[in-house]
């Protein structure tokens, strides 16, 4: 056994021919990230892996470059090269520490072969014995074998940096730094070094990537897609830690994320958005009578440029104007690297996928383009619901819209306003149906699995919502006429549910017995299960409502809402993959009328059901949001409830019903009611936050081109929503430390989440559950609004500088007693780059 173990000594280390199967030690793609401060302190390497630091301290002023002695020249020549090669042989080794970083202690990787001879003899040795244990000493041996090896390359890497610094002080202190020839010398080795500062850094990130993805040689197979799509992804989510300037370790898993915006016309976006404002003052100037009025909800900007306004008010704008000239746009500081750009760009470019947002959620889904499209040809194949036709009917639909809004005009049962709104003339686009994965659909289990073994992805059927996107498109304006009309009989429904605040306020003061047991249920694909006739009936059955309610434009006979409501139901045209396609069958979800017209059909389904059920007075607090529904059933038994539902899924040719029950506890919208410790001393439900389990907490990352204010928002509104969704005080300080950590992964600040916290928790719970009334009537507020970007962050102070001359004159003094308001559009988000409701062919 002692010659085995001598036997099990002698390694051998036997590099593969093949050139994919490891990094290649030898060419200059093994190459580094390498960090080389412009201002002369120092050369940092960032991780993967850690490269150390090399003192690099040159103390440059502002010399010449054209200034350089041909025989300082020489020097900096000389020790470009031999920095070039001493970098080269540096991050051959680099490279190699980094891939066995990544390889399991345990195994060897496939570069490195670890071969073990072993041949008893008569006296010494048994195979069997060997064999048995062979896997658990190669596996002890690989494990210390890698150990060793890395820590080699860290010597040598030590003893390549000590060279490299020694190099560069030897090179400052042979070119010298008392006069301007020096100085200038200096600083041209400053910008070459920079340069190759560059060079490396993209070599070294390329070479770490084709580790990875080493089979890019080889035909294209879905493993090899996968495999490049998670570089990209990797790419998209930085190689930096996340002590570099809050730029690293991110996970772009919202959609909403926006990347700094380009400076290049910032002055020049400033001043257009100015020349808006002005004119919005000098409209002030000659229009504002000081009436205070209903806002018609489809009022137009008419783009209208009056004369100019009195002395003061030019004398503001022209001194602005000045102001704005005069201001210096600083380089941005970008929030996404180089690469992570690229990556961008590649996802946008790769037509091999679909980049969704998951319904329900806000993790960000890449769907296989062929998957995604069999998905929607499934969905659009049902005869039912859809029909494929051979041309958009566009021009014709505008037609018949047009001849009824023009005839309802001139009979005087539609303002000016609204016709102006409806009958404008703009280039109209053909819907556009898109899916969104259902994510929350699918076991968590096998999603986790999933994220860790991606090639499992292809076992994953992942089912879709239909949205039709309508924006553009003929259907757009008069279904949001028709909708201002369904909405207020919708509101009068006493099942009907506004949001979770209303729900919880319900709750507050509904005593329930302690045998009730709580029923939620859902109407599967409720908008896409209506005849249109029912639909359509839905709404004269509701006419004598609709006429009670109050309307915020003039209310038309009902002939004319259920001609155009006709037109909106049966011209539901859109485009898929390429073909034309239009519903038989439902609405799609995407139009603005959808929800109020479905909300009336199924209203009158509900009850139908409730009057026909045997045991319906055991039935109470029934309460429906859109397609889910809620209530107490007293006093019955489990038997009972799922006969209510069987009795209710024979109600409807199409309108189906799945429920949970249980007597303990019960999720609705985004809220736990459960029977706790409240309930137990009071009869009151418990509450608390719901939160699905596939959420993956993706709150906006803070390094987001947003304004700071936005943040706070996210902070407060996240933090109110869980003191109105939990009773609990203990429970709800510990919703609220989970919620810090998780901002604070996201790079938030712990002063501004605690400052905002401050805020929320000196609110009592009462107060945040009143529902405040919206004020009707209001005047127009002054607003100067901008694109954001952090270089445009002072120009309040430029806009309001000169405000306040406003006041030394009487007319302006009344007209502009209040400062404006400052709103900030947003620009281009990583939804708007990456995604869109129309397939790339």
């Amino acid at each position: 056994m002692q010659l085995a173990m001598e036997r099990l000594n002698m390694l051998s280390l036997n590099k593969q021919k093949n050139p994919s199967e490891g990094p290649n030690f030898e060419k200059e793609d093994a190459s580094m990230q390498e960090f080389i401060s412009c201002s002369g302190t120092v050369i940092k390497t960032e991780e993967t892996p850690s490269l150390g630091e090399i003192s690099f301290d040159f103390k440059m002023d502002c010399a010449d470059i054209s200034n350089v002695n041909p025989e300082k020249e020489g020097i900096v020549t000389q020790c470009l090269e031999e920095l070039e090669n001493k970098l080269r042989k540096k991050h051959q080794v680099a490279t190699l520490k980094y891939s066995l970083g990544k390889v399991d202690s345990t195994q060897l990787p496939s570069y490195i072969r670890l071969t073990v001879n072993f041949t008893p003899s008569l006296d010494q040795g048994s195979n069997s014995f060997f064999n048995e244990n062979l896997d658990i000493i190669k596996s002890e041996l690989c494990e210390q074998f890698l150990n060793r090896l890395i820590e080699m390359c860290e010597e040598h890497h030590k003893s390549m940096l000590t060279s490299i610094s020694n190099l560069l002080e030897d090179t400052e202190r042979m070119i010298g730094r008392g006069s301007a020839e020096e100085g200038a010398c200096l600083k041209r080795l400053t910008f070459l070094v920079k340069e190759k500062k560059e060079i490396w850094n993209e070599r070294y990130l390329r070479a770490i990537r084709n580790m990875s993805t080493s089979s890019t040689e080889k035909p294209e197979t879905e493993a090899n897609t996968i495999s490049k799509l998670q570089d990209e992804l990797r790419e998209l989510r930085g190689f930096l830690e996340p002590s570099h300037r809050g730029r690293g370790g991110r996970r772009f898993n919202r959609l909403k994320y926006l990347p700094s915006p380009s400076t290049k016309f910032a002055k020049s976006s400033i001043a257009s958005d100015f020349n808006e404002f002005a004119r919005k003052l000098r409209c002030k100037y000659h229009f504002d009578k000081g009436d205070i009025f209903k806002r018609h909800p489809f009022l137009t900007k008419s783009g209208y440029k009056p004369e100019l306004a009195n002395n003061a008010i030019e004398t503001y704008i022209f001194k602005t104007k000045v102001e704005i000239d005069n201001i210096t746009i600083n380089k941005a500081h970008d929030n996404l690297t180089t690469l992570e750009r690229k990556a961008i760009s590649s996802l946008k470019r790769n037509e091999k996928i679909v980049i969704r947002k998951a319904d329900k959620n806000n993790t960000t889904v890449i769907w296989d383009k062929t998957e995604y499209i069999n998905e929607g040809l499934r969905q659009l194949s049902s005869a039912t619901h859809f029909m494929e036709i051979a041309k958009l009917n566009i021009i014709e639909t505008n037609q018949k819209i047009n001849t009824i809004i023009f005839e309802m005009h001139r009979k005087g049962v539609m303002d000016e306003i609204t016709f102006k709104y409806l009958s404008a003339k703009r280039d109209l686009k053909p819907g556009r149906l898109y899916l969104l994965p259902k994510l929350h659909k699918l076991d968590p289990e096998l999603i986790e699995s999933v994220q860790q073994n991606p090639t499992l992805y292809k076992n994953v059927r992942i089912q879709g919502r239909p949205i039709v996107s309508l924006s553009g498109t003929v259907l757009e304006r008069i279904g949001q006429y028709l909708d201002k009309f369904m909405l207020p009989a919708v509101l009068k429904q006493e099942t009907h549910l506004r949001d979770s605040l209303e729900f919880i306020n319900i709750i507050e003061k509904l005593q329930v017995k302690p045998d009730a047991y709580l029923v939620s249920f859902d109407i599967k694909e409720m908008y896409n299960n209506m005849s249109h006739v029912e639909m359509i009936d839905a709404v004269k059955h509701a006419w004598p409502t609709i006429i009670k309610c109050k309307h915020t434009i003039l209310l038309p006979p009902l002939r004319y809402i259920l001609e155009l409501l006709k037109i909106v139901l049966e011209n539901n045209e859109f485009m898929f993959n390429g073909k034309f396609y239009k519903t038989s069958t439902g609405v799609p979800m995407g139009n603005s009328l959808s929800p109020e017209i479905t909300d009336l059909r199924v209203y009158e389904v509900l009850n139908s059901i409730l009057r026909t059920f045997q045991h319906k007075q055991k039935i109470s607090s029934l309460y429906r949001f859109r397609d889910d529904g809620f209530f107490i059933y007293n006093e019955g038994t489990d038997d009972e409830i799922s006969q209510f539902f069987e009795h209710a899924n024979r109600q409807h040719a199409l309108l189906k019903f799945t429920h949970e029950k249980s007597q303990t506890k019960m999720q609705f919208l985004d809220v736990l009611v459960f029977k706790g410790l409240r309930f137990r001393e009071t009869g009151i439900l418990d509450l608390t936050t719901f939160r699905k389990k596939t959420e993956n907490y993706q709150y906006l990352e803070r390094s987001s081109c947003h304004p700071s204010s936005t943040f706070r928002g996210i902070i407060k509104g996240e933090m109110l929503r869980f003191k109105r969704c939990t009773n609990d005080p203990v429970d709800l300080q510990t919703q609220y430390a989970l919620f810090s950590e998780r901002l604070i992964k996201r790079g938030y600040p712990k002063n501004e989440i605690k400052t905002v916290m401050q805020e929320v928790t000196a609110k009592q719970r009462i107060d945040t559950l009143m529902v405040k009334p919206k004020s009707v009537l209001q005047s127009p507020p002054l607003v100067f609004s901008t694109v954001f970007s952090r270089q445009k962050s002072h120009i309040k102070n430029n806009i309001l500088k000169h405000w306040d001359k406003l006041k030394d004159d009487e007319e302006a003094k009344l007209l502009f007693d209040k400062r404006p308001l400052f709103a900030f559009r947003r620009h281009k988000n990583l939804k708007d780059i990456v995604t869109s409701a129309t397939l790339n062919n």
